[in-house]
């Protein structure tokens, strides 16, 4: 009889104990289901949040070039001139004491020139206001500057004729 008591308190302790620790393997379930409902939660916030920040470093990069076209204008320099002028000779572009350009005109470009069009030397963006430009051979710029004025927000091109030494700049 003790014997029978003794196995049926064992039993009995081992219902227990499986009762007790059933649900709290309930709980790790619902704990980790849990966690896995915040893991996905976060990261589908974090992507919100890039979503949002992409968008508002576009705004500002679109603010920051419509700041800057309106304190700018846009110039297009191009050249003429004779071939004759410019084989086996530099071109110098100087816009308000710096160099821009100072290179020889490949053959491609002296074609443009045999072929009478107007050669595209720079496309860039310019302060609004007046800048004094020097053109010509690399060693032999112009003694005294042209002066050229850019407008706010504004498209130009400016066209230079090099002939006979001298330039000659024209603003379409």
């Amino acid at each position: 009889m003790q014997r029978f008591l003794l196995i049926f308190m064992a039993f009995a302790l081992a219902f227990m104990a499986l009762s007790v620790t059933s649900p709290a393997f309930a709980d790790e379930k619902e704990d980790a289901a849990n966690a896995e409902r915040a893991v996905k939660n976060y990261e589908e916030r974090v992507e919100e949040l890039s979503k949002e920040v992409a968008s508002i470093r576009e705004e500002l990069e679109d603010l920051t070039r419509q700041m800057l076209e309106g304190e700018t204008g846009r110039v297009f320099i191009f050249m003429r001139g004779r071939v004759s002028d410019w084989v086996d000779r530099a071109i110098a572009l100087d816009i308000d004491g710096e160099t821009l350009i100072s290179r020889p005109l490949t053959p491609a470009e002296l074609n443009v020139l045999g072929g009478d069009l107007p050669l595209e030397i720079i496309e860039l963006r310019l302060a609004a206001g007046e800048h004094s430009l020097l053109f010509g051979p690399r060693d032999e710029l112009m003694a005294q500057p042209v002066k050229m004025k850019v407008e706010r927000a504004k498209r130009l091109t400016w066209i230079v004729t090099y002939e006979d030494g001298t330039a000659r700049w024209e603003v379409e």
